[in-house]
């Protein structure tokens, strides 16, 4: 039987461009001990996978967002569009239990997340906008505690007022190994009969995707498989390239705010990152370094980032004294929400008359190729 050896890490990127992008996102800071040592384990493993072990994987992937190699050579892919959901037993800050069985007739939209998770927290006021936007539907929002600490999950329940149905499993639960849910947050949809429409949501609350996705299912515009699709791969929208960029104003460090105005008559190349981001700063030093070649050239390089701690970002930005153009936008989607971004870094071209040349550019300053790409621009030579 044809044999396939890979590093683990590598079959989980290029079996799923969507968890490369949840991992370019996820915080390193808030991961557990026992992540952080499942990470290890990923990156330095090596396995040696059978051809049908290999579309195992694939589907594992699809399903869950992570390769299990114990469950791969038992051939469990983990729940699928289309099963039955495993049952789900949790208890409400009352103590009262509640079974999916209570929510039949309706959608469900799970959310596992834990109070230690930055970016589950993150998610909250856009779920919150969800429930809002959705309140007189047939669909449940439902938020699932995998906190080791019933007692601190209560408290930050009361103290952040959080609306909802929130529920609580602790570290411990069925339902989270049956949906091998080993990163959060981790977003499910449910149908009205308490099956899976979605065991892996892609497309967080926060971005441009899910609220339009729920929104089509709801008024009956598309069916759960067309759901799952567009949950995967994004709710189908015209390219934003060729038109022109939404307008931006950020302040700098020192707080002068630049506007994209102030850029036209060259080319811009906006590198979206955040300090967590370790892809992000991997690209920092070659940012530097591209800039100092195109030092001259009609083109203007500007880092825009969305960290929420704003403080952190300043820190960072002078303690590494990064160059160019750093701005911050921090929560501020105004210009970032029309390119339909789910991870960072992203880097965007935008012409001389503020066009967009390239929303989602392959080539990163890393890549040598970006540089003979650049000078190549008509009019890159003359102001």
């Amino acid at each position: 039987m044809t044999t396939t050896r890979a590093m683990a890490i590598l079959l989980a990127t290029l079996l799923s461009p969507a968890l490369q992008a949840q991992q370019e996102t996820s915080d390193p800071k808030t991961w557990s001990p026992e992540r952080i040592a499942r990470a290890k384990e990923v990156k330095f493993s090596t396995v040696t996978l059978s051809a049908e072990e290999m579309e195992t994987a694939r589907r594992q992937m699809e399903n869950t967002g992570q390769i299990n190699i114990e469950n791969i050579r038992k051939g469990i892919v983990g729940p699928r569009p289309g099963d039955p959901s495993p049952p789900l037993s949790a208890t409400d800050i009352n103590g009262r239990v509640t079974t999916l069985d209570d929510l039949r007739g309706k959608y469900i939209l799970v959310d596992v997340w834990a109070t230690w998770c930055t970016p589950c927290r993150a998610e909250i006021p856009h779920l919150q906008a969800l429930e809002e936007k959705f309140k007189d539907k047939d669909i449940a929002l439902v938020s699932i505690s995998v906190d080791a600490d019933k007692q601190k999950w209560s408290e930050t329940i009361k103290n952040n007022h959080l609306t909802g149905l929130q529920l609580w499993i602790g570290q411990e639960s069925d339902f989270a190994a049956a949906y091998s849910i080993n990163a959060i947050p981790r977003f499910i949809l449910l149908d009205k009969q308490g099956n899976i429409i979605s065991p892996y949501i892609t497309r967080r609350p926060s971005g441009p995707d899910l609220a339009p996705t729920l929104e089509a299912l709801l008024d009956g515009n598309i069916d759960a498989p067309t759901a799952a699709a567009y949950l995967k791969n994004g709710f189908p929208r015209e390219s934003i390239a060729g038109k022109p960029a939404p307008a931006f104003r950020y302040p700098d460090i020192n707080g002068k705010e630049h506007a994209l105005d102030d850029f036209r008559g060259k080319y811009l190349l906006v590198d979206l990152w955040a300090t967590w981001c370790g892809f992000c700063v991997r690209e920092i030093p070659h940012m530097k370094t591209l800039e100092e070649k195109m030092a001259g050239k009609n083109i203007a390089l500007v880092s825009i980032s969305v960290d929420t701690d704003k403080n952190a970002w300043e820190k960072y930005t002078r303690d590494n004294q990064l160059p160019g153009i750093q701005l911050h936008a921090g929560d501020d989607k105004t210009f970032t929400a029309p390119f339909d971004i789910n991870g960072i870094p992203r880097f965007i071209l935008l012409d001389r008359q503020g066009n967009v040349l390239d929303p989602d550019m392959k080539l990163r300053p890393s890549n040598p190729a970006l540089l003979p790409y650049l000078e190549s621009l008509e009019g890159i030579h003359a102001f």
